[in-house]
Parts: structure tokens; C-alpha cells; sequence
């Protein structure tokens, strides 16, 4: 059995640790059942975010764009094209009044690299900021060098930009993440399970938001969404997902 949680709105929310999932990975660990996270963060803030509960076998990264052993080491990865990030340019040219910032982490997943239009109005606190480029042709050009597999644009009115195309996905607030066609933390479950060898149908998946869909779409064990946090409109009868709080989560792990 393998249980793949989401972070934000699951596992943390405000930067602190849910007290519920306390009791949840504990309960895990007594039972000797593996788990990790599936999340849109960089390694870095990955790991700032769960701290002493890294699992210990490997982690799906941005948006499973990169899946990573817990220390830090990379299993598998999914740059951006050419194509992709051409089309990357583009849409931050043409939508600079609409973009707070955009940015991606590093190769070695040490640094972040950030694109700002303005930045006497960029207030963000931008720790491991390597890079913070005003121009738009140097940050594509610094996610080439680094073998970018996701980039994530903050927006100011994320309806005003989505377009339908398969490579934007949106999470919480107004992110928007551009990665691959066909890459998303579904695929990398897939990928992991196998890597794993542990079957689908053993999998356990947790989620809340609009980039945990491709989760909920596979064919395991069990998907839940923690209501607590969610957002809206996700069809939860087309992908036969049970809804729970936290405590109702805590009972379900001691009934596993």
C-alpha cells in the first residue's frame, strides 16, 4: 500500500502543520505504510513546509514535472521544450500588467529564479531568490540553462489569462503552472507506483485542489478530498471521490 498526499490545504495550511496529520503519519508509520507527498512546490519548499516528516522514499515536485528521492537527488524529470517555452515567453510578454511574478526553482533545486514586471511593487519575501530579472528574454533563457520543468505565474486576475491549453494547470489563489503536455502529479503516481512496484489498486491518493485532479482520475484504491480546505467545483461523483475532514481522515488511517 502507498498513500500519496497533497501538501498545502492537506497535510499544512498558513504554513503550519495540520495537528491532525500528526496523528495521521504517525499512525502510518506504526503500520509500516509508505507515504509521500505530491505537490506543486520546488524540493526547497517542500521541504521547509513538512520539516522532520519527509517520507523517505521519493517525492512528486512540481506538479510531477520532477519526482525526487528525499534527499534531494533526482529520480526522474520532465524539462520544458522549446516550443513550451516559447510559448512561456509569449504569454509573459503580452500579460505583464496581469503577472505579480513568475518563477522556477534550479536545476539542483537550491535556488529560485524569478521574473518580476515591476519590482518596486514586488513584496513577496523571496527567500533562495538566486536570480530577480525584470526582463522577460533572460528568465526563459536561465529556465533553459537550468533544464526548467515548471514555471508558476502568480497572477492578479487568473481568469483574464487561462487559455485552453493542456501544459497551464491552476491551484490555489491565482497560480498558474505551465509544464509539459501530459505531465501532472496523475502521471507521476503512475510513475512512482511502478517504480515502487507497488500496483495502482493500492494506492491511496488525498487532494483538495484543481492540480490534484489528475490523481483523482486514476484507477486506485481509494481518492479523498480534504474539505476542509478545497476548492470548488470539483466533480466529485465523475471521479468517485469520498469527502473528509481531518478527523474524519484520522479514523480512516486507523481503520486501514
Amino acid at each position: 500500500m502507498l498513500v500519496v498526499f497533497d501538501i498545502d490545504g492537506v497535510v499544512v495550511c498558513n504554513g503550519k502543520m495540520i495537528s491532525q496529520m500528526q496523528e495521521v503519519l504517525k499512525e502510518l508509520n506504526r503500520k509500516k505504510i509508505p507515504y509521500t507527498f505530491a505537490t506543486g512546490r520546488s524540493y526547497l519548499r517542500c521541504v521547509e513546509s513538512v520539516g522532520d516528516i519527509l517520507p523517505t522514499i521519493p517525492l512528486i515536485l512540481e506538479n510531477g514535472s520532477k519526482i525526487l528521492q528525499a534527499d534531494g537527488s533526482m529520480l526522474k524529470n520532465f524539462p520544458l521544450e522549446y516550443n513550451s517555452l516559447e510559448y512561456i515567453k509569449t504569454l509573459l510578454h503580452s500579460n505583464c500588467e496581469n503577472i505579480d511574478y513568475a518563477c522556477f526553482s534550479s536545476y539542483d533545486n537550491l535556488k529560485y529564479f524569478f521574473y518580476v514586471p515591476s519590482i518596486t511593487r514586488f513584496n513577496m519575501n523571496i527567500k533562495f531568490c538566486l536570480t530577480l530579472t525584470k526582463c522577460v528574454d533572460k528568465f526563459v533563457d536561465a529556465a533553459v540553462a537550468n533544464k526548467c520543468t515548471q514555471i508558476t505565474i502568480c497572477t492578479k486576475k487568473r481568469e483574464e489569462i487561462i487559455v485552453d491549453d493542456d501544459r497551464i494547470e491552476k491551484s490555489e489563489n491565482n497560480f498558474l503552472h505551465i509544464k509539459e503536455k501530459g505531465i501532472n502529479k496523475g502521471m507521476a503516481v503512475e510513475v512512482l507506483s511502478k517504480y515502487l512496484s507497488i500496483p495502482l489498486n493500492s494506492v491511496i491518493v488525498v487532494g483538495n485542489d484543481y492540480n490534484d485532479i489528475e490523481m483523482f482520475r486514476l484507477n486506485v484504491r481509494e481518492k479523498i478530498l480534504i474539505v476542509n480546505n478545497a476548492v470548488p467545483n470539483i466533480d466529485l461523483i465523475k471521479y468517485n471521490v469520498m469527502k473528509f475532514n481531518h478527523n474524519e481522515l484520522v479514523s480512516y488511517v486507523y481503520d486501514l
